[in-house]
């Protein structure tokens, strides 16, 4: 059973299964595998440990926020086994963190009732950020969708700010014996999968199997059997 103290952030994978909960100034993090039958406690990153923890879907990577007066964001791919620190923007002091499913897309604010920040946004777990054009002013709260190209912020007071990024969502391609697998996150907008020959003049065709989708990482999934030639995929526009 997981102690009972306070907690300043918990949260779970899209299936249940992993769950977390980190402890407020003791450095550590408890996890469960198995949807809080039993839990490990792992140090995090010291002092005080982290102030927010967010998950990707599938519960594999946790970045969280350094507590207290430290600039660092903290990443573990391992469900809190072993972290890694990357430097903030700014300070962390009553800072708001979200992310995309996989953990790549981040977007992090300073909120307080007496301090005011911008809107950073990182496209590769962290390792580098950008000042996006949103308005300096208190931010209370962030959300991103699941491919992280529409985010929502909200300040203190003065309503809520929305943003989206119009590209298409990274297609994952996987092979094994005899057949292809291919997938990609929730998307934020309708994409057709469409398959081509080749690509001088390519002749664009939709995929015609069903995609699943995938409620562990909340990928849309199509496995298709391997053809004796070439074959080109996308995600289009429908």
């Amino acid at each position: 059973m997981v102690p009972l103290q306070a907690y300043t952030s918990v949260g779970s994978s899209a299936d249940g299964t992993k769950l977390f909960g980190v402890s407020n100034g003791s450095g550590l993090i408890y996890a469960s595998t198995n949807s809080g039958a039993t839990w490990l406690a792992h140090i995090t990153s010291g002092s005080g440990g982290l102030y927010q923890v967010v998950m990707s879907a599938d519960g594999r990577r946790l970045v969280g926020l350094g507590s207290y007066y430290t600039n660092k964001l903290y990443t573990s791919t391992d469900f809190g086994v072993t972290w890694r620190a990357n430097d903030l923007p700014t300070g962390p002091v009553g800072a708001r963190l979200a992310s995309s499913a996989d953990g790549n897309v981040l977007v992090y604010a300073v909120g307080q009732a007496a301090q005011t920040s911008a809107i950073y946004l990182s496209t590769d777990a962290g390792a580098h950020w950008l000042e996006t054009d949103a308005p300096v002013t208190n931010w209370w709260a962030l959300a991103a969708s699941a491919d992280g190209r529409r985010l929502v912020a909200a300040p203190l007071v003065g309503g809520i700010y929305s943003y989206y990024s119009p590209q298409n969502p990274t297609l994952d391609i996987g092979v094994s014996p005899g057949t292809i697998e291919l997938s990609w996150l929730v998307p934020s907008t309708n994409f057709v999968l469409q398959q081509a020959a080749g690509l001088e003049n390519p002749n664009w065709e939709a995929v015609t199997n069903v995609p699943v989708l995938n409620l562990t990482n909340l990928h849309y999934e199509i496995t298709t059997p391997a053809a004796n030639h070439k074959a080109f995929y996308r995600l289009a526009p429908p």
